[in-house]
């Protein structure tokens, strides 16, 4: 099955046009609920490491990771940030690929991730997408999440910037609209993913 990979920066709108795609009956696999899974397991070869390196207090009261606690313990420090992705994203991509395994229906399938370039998963796809959106709507739908501004910054400064993402991606929706407008976009580039994978055959 082809794999379309769909990229874009906190608060662009990645996750909108994840939800068209859902919508028009296309199989989405969203990596952070991937990696949410992996941090929901009590053990595995990930958590261990985790452990090793940053000790026993990345847990909640319940005995899960607890991501707000990872989230400090990267956000300040590439070389931690390193270690994190080294170690998570192989194991990511092996359970989409087993995800991929048991799809049947859908045409092709989206990979929401907004670490696709920065993981080099970009190079496993078909077609990338990447979303964009002005500085300014941005960060007013991420205070809108209840984000501090400072906060919002470091997430945002701590991924790829956007206009090299835009660089590297087949595809480029811009999202300073409205949904109806979005989704217009999506249509659009629906249809022609949906041509191009036929042509492929």
């Amino acid at each position: 099955m082809k794999l379309i990979g769909l990229s874009g920066g906190p608060g662009n709108g990645k996750s909108a046009v994840a939800d068209f795609f859902r919508k028009e009956g296309i199989c989405v696999i969203d990596a952070d609920r991937v990696c949410h899974s992996i941090y929901q397991e009590k053990d595995n070869e990930v958590i261990s490491r985790m452990v090793t390196r940053w000790g026993m207090d990345i847990f909640d009261q319940n005995g899960f990771i607890d991501r707000k606690k990872v989230a400090e313990k990267i956000f300040d420090d590439a070389n931690e940030r390193k270690f994190l992705d080294d170690l998570l994203h192989p194991e990511i991509f092996r359970r989409i690929e087993k995800k991929l395994e048991e799809e049947k229906q859908s045409p092709f399938a989206i990979l929401e991730a907004a670490l696709l370039f920065e993981s080099s998963w970009d190079e496993k796809m078909f077609r990338t997408i990447t979303v964009w959106a002005r500085d300014d709507i941005r960060m007013e739908r991420l205070l809108k999440r209840n984000w501090t501004r400072e906060h919002a910054q470091k997430r945002i400064d701590s991924q790829m910037p956007d206009s090299l993402k835009m660089e590297k991606a087949d595809f480029v929706i811009i999202n300073n609209g409205t949904l109806p407008a979005l989704y217009d976009q999506c249509r659009i580039l629906l249809d022609k993913l949906v041509r191009e994978i036929e042509e492929e055959k």
